[in-house]
């Protein structure tokens, strides 16, 4: 090979890595704050069990409620420092969620489409600064009452939860992606990002969102210079309006009916990870599982690292060598989150929990699947409503999920204490049916505006 071949071909492999640099956008801002945001729930779910056992009982009992033995031979106070922390994850659950639904169905929604796509961003890293310093107090005084953690959810629904929480986050991320993404590629963007949850940290978020990374805004035709006195009317009026007009538009064929499923396909998704989420690690230390802090963030780390690999390679990898349809990959998903589940809600042994980790590898494709599909059937001056109302719905549901999981999950335990994982696998199946209802209507060509998923961009 000759030296000006050589040079050609390192200036092309050069070209290539500029050119993937160059292409990622808002993947960072996800990738810290989400990745703090898994570090601060699982910190305050432990901090959360810690107090409520020293509420109830003395420090050496919860010391000693740590061990096996111990802890089957005291099931019935070990049950109540359950249901004690249950009930207090629950509260703050609602402090945080309420007003960032509220907040996202009246103004951040369509923020992004009014102003620009960065600020969007901005605001909830903000609030999730606040509230981690607040966390962090929390931390401090294990001995004070659990009643303390209240103070700091009700500081974090007045600054992180009006600002939008990890949600208004979501919103905008995906809001960004899709705007510039070619809709052929979007599934394998958003399945990026989507990978990009499970690392990093919230002040670098804040940073780069300020800093580094460029908005987009919208067109000069869109913007509306408001008549002086009218600035109250523009920031409280013109989003409510904007969202009323995005679900009222008229829309070609049966598009409203199509992006209706895929909501509810993604909330009920939603529903069944907050529940989860809430409960996973009570069930995972009680007998006859007793696991440690330290088991249960191995696990936690494997199920993320798993997720993020299928998501980040395997997705990507599937799209290309294969003609496999978006809903094909959002179905493989599906199976793979619900035989998760149900194997989560029989295990008794070590190995079979880790076993959840291997079989739940593929929970990512579906996300990934609806959220660029979604993007397809609206225009992208709609996509910042679009996806706020996608948001504001994943609040309600984490609400109503967290008052569901939490309060069934401590009436369970003398019965049957995986029940709440097997009803959650059930709406998995529910989920799977629409979805393979609408793979079925695409075999027919009925999906309108961009056929939804198979819009093939030109590589």
């Amino acid at each position: 090979m000759s030296q000006n071949e050589e040079t050609a071909m390192e200036s092309t492999r050069l070209q290539k890595v500029l050119s993937v640099c160059r292409s990622v956008t808002v993947e960072p801002v996800l990738l810290f704050f989400m990745f703090a945001s898994f570090l601060t729930f699982s910190a305050f779910m432990a901090i959360t069990y810690d107090k409520s056992c020293l509420d109830l009982y003395d420090s050496t009992f919860c010391d000693n409620l740590q061990q096996d033995a111990f802890a089957k031979q005291h099931k019935q106070q070990q049950d109540a420092v359950q249901t004690e922390s249950s009930h207090w994850i629950m509260r703050s659950n609602i402090a945080m969620t309420v007003p960032a639904t509220l907040s996202l169905l009246l103004w951040m929604g369509s923020l992004g489409d009014r102003v620009g796509r960065r600020l969007p961003l901005v605001v909830p890293c903000a609030g999730a600064v606040v509230y981690s310093i607040c966390n962090l107090i929390n931390a401090i005084y294990m001995d004070a009452s659990p009643a303390f953690l209240m103070i700091g959810s009700s500081f974090h629904a007045g600054v992180f939860g009006l600002s939008g929480s990890y949600l208004a986050v979501l919103m905008g991320s995906y809001t960004y992606l899709t705007h510039l993404a070619d809709p052929g590629k979007r599934m394998m963007r958003v399945g990026v990002a989507e990978a990009s949850m499970y690392l990093a940290g919230t002040a670098v978020a804040l940073l780069y969102a300020m800093f580094i990374l460029p908005d987009i805004k919208p067109p000069d035709d869109v913007v509306e210079s408001p008549p002086r006195g009218a600035c109250c009317r523009g920031v409280c009026l013109n989003p409510v309006r904007d969202m009323w007009t995005f679900v009222t538009t008229a829309r070609e064929a049966r598009t409203k009916l199509y992006l209706a499923l895929l909501i509810l396909v993604l909330d009920i998704l939603q529903f069944c990870t907050t529940g989860e989420g809430d409960i996973s690690l009570l069930y995972l230390k009680r007998a006859p599982r007793n696991w440690s802090y330290t088991t249960y963030g191995y696990f936690s780390g494997a199920t993320h690292c798993t997720r993020g690999a299928a998501v980040l390679l395997l997705l990507p990898l599937l799209k290309r060598v294969t003609s496999l349809k978006d809903t094909v990959l959002i179905m493989a998903g599906l199976v793979s989150k619900m035989a998760a589940l149900i194997i989560l809600g029989l295990a008794t042994q070590d190995w079979l929990i880790f076993l959840v980790v291997a079989v739940g590898a593929l929970q990512g494709f579906p996300s990934a699947g609806l959220r660029a599909s979604m993007a397809c059937l609206v225009d992208k001056d709609e996509q910042g409503r679009m996806f706020g109302i996608v948001a504001a719905t994943e609040g309600i549901v984490s609400f109503l999920s967290t008052l569901l999981f939490n309060g069934l999950y401590p009436v369970t335990l003398d019965l049957y204490d995986g029940l709440c994982f097997h009803l959650a696998a059930a709406l998995t199946f529910v989920c799977l049916v629409i979805v393979l209802w609408l793979h079925s209507d695409l075999d027919t060509g009925n999906v309108p505006y961009l056929r939804l998923q198979e819009a093939k961009s030109e590589d």
